[in-house]
């Protein structure tokens, strides 16, 4: 029992990491000798990503500098920080102590969602970078009408966004997520929805 909550929680962990991964995400290292530099291989438009260099397996962050051979894709400033200007492709040149590495870095355009878009899952962050995603949570209840045969949905939901987009948030997402009608007496649905809510 105790070896299946350890491998539970480890694998309860691990989902964790994905769902929730920063869009920084060191996919991309190179390594020369004892030189080595790790950054997102792929950025958005307008976004930025840190390179991170080690040097005999320990970190460094001074006497380094840095270049970009393709300054109008993305520039790199002197602390090892990759802006993306536009879509394309640079080669990030690091060199300390004598020792150069190169990364390439690909520049892709951001997708953005459409005002009001719907998602039901995590939405794509990699994709979606900003933090426009307005959460909430609908407990639909099928319920008989007082003295009638007929029925309806109760909702109640849970919101996490001010009250100035909880209206929005009912107009854009509630028509997605209802349950269709149908044979539910005693039930309750959950739904849980993100609305791209600028």
């Amino acid at each position: 029992m105790k070896k299946f909550t350890s491998l539970f929680l480890a694998f309860l962990l691990i989902a964790s990491t994905f769902c929730f991964t920063s869009t920084e995400v060191f996919a991309k290292t190179v390594s020369k000798g004892k030189l080595s530099s790790s950054v997102s291989s792929s950025i958005y438009v307008g976004n930025k990503a840190s390179i991170k260099t080690k040097y005999n397996k320990k970190k460094v962050t001074k006497g380094i500098t840095y270049k970009s051979s393709n300054k109008e894709v993305a520039s790199v400033s002197k602390n090892g920080v990759v802006k993306a200007l536009k879509k394309g492709t640079t080669n990030i040149t690091v060199k300390y102590k004598k020792k150069t590495v190169k990364i390439k870095v690909t520049v892709k355009n951001k997708k953005n969602a459409e005002y009001g878009t719907v998602v039901t899952t995590m939405p794509d962050w990699e994709n979606y970078i900003e933090d426009n995603w307005r959460w909430a949570k609908a407990v639909f209840t099928w319920k008989k009408l007082n003295n009638t045969d007929n029925y309806y949905w109760s909702i109640k939901i849970s919101y996490n966004m001010d009250e100035e987009k909880e209206k929005e948030w009912e107009k854009y997402a509630l028509p997605v997520i209802t349950p269709p009608d149908g044979e539910y007496e005693g039930q309750t649905i959950t739904k849980k929805a993100w609305v791209w809510l600028p």
